[in-house]
């Protein structure tokens, strides 16, 4: 008997053919499951992140108003319930971001380390196989570093514009309140940052000497090799 004539639809759910998943379909469907896990795994996180803000910027908040007199017994509840659990995450975050500086550096040290021994000689496969994973990763970071440090003098430097044009209304008798609200936020961050200028200043100075002083000591390794 035919199954038309037993009255069932060959593309119904009912038929085994049409239940089973070819490779291709059962990869398919793990990677939408994955990526449904990811994306719901980010929003959490997301979520998390922005509740720990709220509770950082609430402390700041009421320690301001501490700083006034003008806690009430509800806020001083809420700064000592707040106050050791947002200093406690500073904490954590300074540890891990230490660490995290600590073993990046040891691998843009160890890159510096094997590109000397190939200077000198073959590498053996183990040490190949080490700076072709290094070798891309401290490259990297050096350009973002590069362009963090690029996006970071502009927008100072628009920020120093802006209090030149600021201060050149002020001196005509010009600036409107939103104005004088705006020059005396960024006239303590242009002094900071003339500040701040000098100390980069000095250190790229300390680097190149620095950068002097490892390119002579390559120099006299291989003559001494």
């Amino acid at each position: 008997m035919t199954a038309a004539a037993a009255g069932i639809d060959p593309g119904s759910p009912g038929n085994d053919e049409s239940e089973v998943l070819t490779p291709t379909d059962q990869q398919a469907q793990q990677d939408e499951r994955a990526t449904e896990r990811k994306h719901q795994k980010n929003k959490t996180n997301a979520k998390y992140r922005q509740a720990r803000r709220a509770e950082a910027d609430r402390v700041v908040v009421l320690e301001e108003l501490a700083a006034r007199g003008q806690l009430t017994e509800a806020q001083v509840a809420e700064l000592a319930e707040l106050q050791p659990k947002v200093a406690e995450r500073k904490q954590q975050n300074k540890e891990a971001n230490a660490k995290e500086y600590q073993g990046r550096r040891a691998e843009a040290d160890r890159v510096v380390v094997l590109e000397e021994l190939a200077e000198r000689g073959p590498l053996n496969e183990a040490q190949v196989a080490e700076v072709a994973e290094l070798q891309p990763k401290v490259a990297q970071r050096k350009q973002q570093e590069r362009a963090n440090l690029a996006k970071h003098r502009q927008g100072r430097k628009a920020e120093a514009d802006r209090v030149v044009v600021l201060e050149e209304l002020a001196a005509r008798g010009q600036l409107t309140e939103a104005q004088a609200a705006e020059l005396a936020e960024l006239q303590p961050s242009r002094s900071g940052s003339s500040k701040r200028g000098q100390i980069s200043r000095s250190i790229a100075r300390g680097e190149r000497l620095l950068s002097i002083g490892l390119w002579c000591w390559r120099s006299w390794r291989r003559g001494g090799s």
